[in-house]
């Protein structure tokens, strides 16, 4: 049931309605090789590539942000030519990773586990790419999300699979923190 506080709110937090039901956000993410379909470098010029929620998602308290899931079909094989990662990065997520590696600064690290496709590269596979479940990404303060600025790239900053085969699809879990 929706309430309105008359307490002074923490830092960050929302001092107007907040919703007590909803206790995780599940957000997800479809991008393919086509026409605009987020996963064409040309798509990702910029910022990146700006995927629509559809609704408007409001964080009305500090929240946490989980990696539930990556899934990939027909992308590039882990061969060993610097395609043994994914790196992902998603602007309103804020992200603060460091490295000695400019293109992994303030970057989510997904390993690449796509099979080699046994000499016939037309073969594409469906692949689960992922350690464990819930890896945490980062911490958001309130704000309304309409859309995610999201860039995705191999190791070798390159496109992940052919134009129009290639489909990848993120799962996220937004958990707010307790009062």
């Amino acid at each position: 049931m929706d309430r309105i506080s008359l307490t002074p709110p923490e830092l960050y937090g929302n001092i107007g309605y907040t919703n007590s039901i909803v206790e995780r956000i599940p957000i997800s993410i479809h991008l393919n090789g086509g026409t605009d379909g987020g996963l064409k470098t040309a798509d990702q010029t910029g910022d990146g590539y700006r995927a629509s929620l559809g609704d408007v998602i409001n964080i009305d308290r500090v929240t946490d942000v989980f990696l539930d899931s990556f899934i990939s079909y027909g992308t590039t094989k882990m061969d060993g030519s610097g395609k043994e990662t994914y790196i992902l990065g998603i602007k309103e997520f804020d992200i603060k990773t460091v490295s000695n590696n400019a293109l992994l600064k303030n970057k989510i690290l997904i390993p690449n586990t796509a099979p080699d496709p046994g000499g016939d590269p037309t073969t594409a596979a469906t692949t689960l790419h992922r350690a464990s479940k819930f890896n945490y990404v980062g911490t958001i303060t309130p704000k309304k999300l309409k859309e995610l600025t999201i860039t995705l790239t191999d190791g070798a900053s390159t496109q992940l699979g052919s134009a129009g085969t290639a489909k990848v699809w993120i799962n996220f879990i937004l958990i707010p923190r307790e009062k």
